[in-house]
C-alpha cells in the first residue's frame, strides 16, 4: 500500500505541475508586472518623503505587497485579493478534471480511498508553495535591482511600518510571520476548494472563492479563517484588534483539520465516477 500511495503522490505531482506548466508561467509573469507596479508606487511614496530608492529595502516591498488592509475598506487590497485569485486559478479544477477521466480509474479504485484525498493535499501544498517562492523570488530580484536587497528596517520602514507596528518587532520575525500566515490561509481556502471540486463544476468554485474573499474584506468579525492573511488586521498595529498571530494560526490549522477530515469521509462514502459524470 505504501508504495502505491507513493506511485499516487508521484503521479499527481508529475501529472499536476505538467498539468499547470502554462498556468504557472502566466502566473509568473502576472506577478512580475504586479510588482513592478508596486515598486513604482513605493518609490513614489518614498521621492514624496525626501527619500530615494536607497532607503527603500526588501522589507519594505515585501509590507507593500503583503500587508492587506485594516477595518477600513478603501483603497481595496488589490495584492491580497490577486494573490489569493492567483491560487484559486492554479489549484482551479484539478480534482475534477483528473478524476473525470479514463486515466484516473485505476487510482479510484484503490482499497484505500483516502490516499486519494491526501495525495491531491500534497500536490495542492506544493502548488502553494511554488506560487510563493516564485513572489519571494520576484519580490527579492526587484528589491536587488531597483530598491535595497537589505532585509533589515529602512528609513522608509520608519515612516510606513515602523509607526504603526508594535515596538521592537524584527524584521525577520515579520517576514516568517506573514508568510506562515499567508501560506496557511491559502492552504485552508484550497482544500475547501478541493473538497467542492468533488461536487460542483468547475466555474462555481470561483464564484465561491471569489464570494469568501469579498466577505472577508467586509466582514469585521474574525469568522473567516482567510482574514487572519489581512496582515494590518493583526493585533500588532493595534493591541484592541481582535486578530493576532496565535488565533490566526490555531484557526487556520484547525479548519484545515476539519475539512481534510470531512474530505476522507466524503471519498470514502460516495462513488467518485458517477459523481463526477453527473457534475
Amino acid at each position: 500500500m505504501k508504495y502505491k500511495f507513493l506511485n499516487v503522490v508521484k503521479r499527481d505531482l508529475i501529472f499536476g505541475f505538467k498539468n499547470n506548466r502554462n498556468k504557472l508561467v502566466s502566473i509568473f509573469v502576472l506577478l512580475i508586472v504586479l510588482t513592478y507596479f508596486n515598486v513604482l508606487s513605493i518609490r513614489g511614496q518614498a521621492f514624496e518623503l525626501g527619500l530615494d530608492s536607497k532607503n527603500i529595502n526588501f522589507i519594505d516591498l515585501f509590507f507593500y505587497m503583503f500587508k492587506g488592509i485594516g477595518y477600513s475598506i478603501n483603497p481595496l487590497p488589490i495584492n491580497w485579493f490577486l494573490i489569493h485569485i492567483y491560487i484559486t486559478y492554479l489549484v482551479g479544477s484539478y480534482c475534477y478534471d483528473d478524476l473525470s477521466k479514463e486515466s484516473s480509474h485505476a487510482i479510484v479504485r484503490m482499497k484505500n480511498r483516502k490516499y486519494i484525498w491526501i495525495s491531491k493535499i500534497i500536490w495542492m501544498s506544493a502548488t502553494i508553495l511554488t506560487f510563493y517562492l516564485m513572489l519571494l523570488l520576484i519580490i527579492g530580484i526587484f528589491s536587488t535591482v531597483m530598491l535595497n536587497s537589505s532585509l533589515g528596517w529602512s528609513k522608509f520602514s520608519k515612516v510606513s511600518i515602523l509607526n504603526i507596528i508594535i515596538k521592537d518587532y524584527s524584521s525577520w520575525k515579520f517576514i516568517l510571520f506573514t508568510i506562515l500566515i499567508y501560506i496557511l490561509s491559502s492552504m485552508t481556502l484550497s482544500i475547501f476548494q478541493m473538497l467542492i471540486s468533488f461536487i460542483v463544476k468547475p466555474t462555481y468554485i470561483y464564484i465561491v472563492n471569489i464570494c469568501i474573499l469579498v466577505i472577508s474584506l467586509f466582514c469585521n468579525k474574525f469568522i473567516i479563517p482567510i482574514q487572519g492573511s489581512l496582515i494590518l488586521r493583526q493585533n500588532l498595529f493595534d493591541v484592541t484588534y481582535k486578530i493576532n498571530p496565535l488565533n490566526s494560526t490555531i484557526y487556520n490549522l484547525l479548519a484545515f483539520i476539519i475539512i481534510f477530515e470531512v474530505g476522507i469521509y466524503y471519498i470514502r462514502k460516495i462513488d467518485i465516477l458517477t459523481s463526477q459524470e453527473t457534475n
